[in-house]
């Protein structure tokens, strides 16, 4: 069933046929199929999610906006129902759960445009980053009208871009060269100038590998090796062998870690072996240490090597790439 994008407009459909347009409310009679008897409490792992137990809603998404789904009983009180969309401007469908919400339901699409929310660009237009991957950094320079430039210290190149914001803190560049060479680059912000990437790499359309590494913004400076004598207030991300993670430096010696189990605070001491290398290392009252070697292949950015150990035991290690972005 197709539902003209017309204002205040209410229609009944069967769940898998529910497509509301935007800022068009839908009524869809919600159908249960349950497999056996069992409750909430007897059964460990939730049924799995079909057109039988769920409403299919089909909506429009508008670029640089961001869409919530809404569920109301009464057409009063109203419920989010969904996942944020961030848009682009194509059609999306959601299966939304329907199960204790009656037999009959509403919906409808709240959006904001460009919502302070999250680290995540909404452009990247006047945007230049330091790409961090093991084989050393570059520029990226993003210029208006989808334009673009490369800068590996060697050679500027020229590009066209695409950005797609898909989450608070993630978006996804497509970035073509002209010899026909593509990356599609899904960025994941670790801060607010900061995060880790994955770039799909193509050739003509056929795959020709996988890179990943680490970003920060960059207003300006060059490509020269160096390592902070001192890093002050800063953002320490690595992106590795290891789980990616961000470390909160502080000007007064301390750190902060932000786990799964939530952050964990450290004492942190930065030594300068020389111009390009320094080390790292953290202390807990857990008796958790962690001596981070770094080793610079680019400005504040390279490659690292990492040790964890607690009561004098190991207990993992990891290596990869590092970034240092100012707070």
């Amino acid at each position: 069933m197709k539902v003209p994008p017309l204002q205040n407009l209410i229609v009944c459909a069967i769940p898998a046929q529910s497509i509301v347009r935007h800022f068009v409310l839908a009524a869809a009679a919600h159908v249960f199929v349950l497999c056996g008897a069992a409750s909430a409490q007897s059964a460990p792992v939730a049924p799995p999610l079909t057109l039988w137990n769920a409403v299919a809603v089909t909506h429009v998404t508008a670029a640089e906006t961001t869409g919530t789904l809404e569920h109301s009983a009464d057409l009063t009180l109203w419920q989010v129902a969904g996942d944020a969309v961030y848009g682009d401007g194509e059609s999306l469908t959601q299966l939304i759960p329907t199960a204790g919400q009656g037999d009959t339901g509403f919906f409808r699409v709240k959006t904001e445009t460009r919502p302070a929310v999250g680290d995540a660009r909404w452009t990247l237009t006047g945007t230049r980053l330091l790409v961090n991957t093991k084989t050393g950094a570059q520029f990226l320079t993003f210029s208006a009208n989808g334009a673009g430039t490369a800068n590996d210290g060697t050679a500027v190149r020229s590009f066209t871009w695409d950005w797609q914001r898909t989450g608070r803190n993630t978006g996804s560049a497509v970035i073509t060269w002209p010899d026909g060479l593509s990356a599609t680059m899904a960025l994941e912000f670790k801060s607010g100038s900061a995060g880790v990437f994955i770039s799909e790499l193509t050739r003509d359309g056929v795959p020709a590998g996988v890179v990943g590494g680490t970003f920060r913004d960059e207003e300006g400076g060059s490509l020269t090796a160096t390592a902070p004598a001192v890093p002050g207030d800063a953002d320490l991300v690595l992106a590795g062998t290891g789980r990616a993670q961000r470390i909160n430096l502080a000007a007064v010696g301390t750190a902060v870690i932000t786990g799964p189990a939530g952050p964990r605070s450290f004492s942190a001491a930065w030594a300068l072996t020389d111009a390009r290398h320094a080390t790292l290392s953290l202390s807990c009252q857990d008796g958790t240490t962690e001596v981070c070697e770094l080793a610079c292949t680019g400005p504040a950015c390279g490659t690292y090597t990492l040790t964890v150990e607690m009561n004098g035991r190991l207990r993992r290690s990891a290596e990869g790439v590092f970034t240092i972005a100012p707070r």
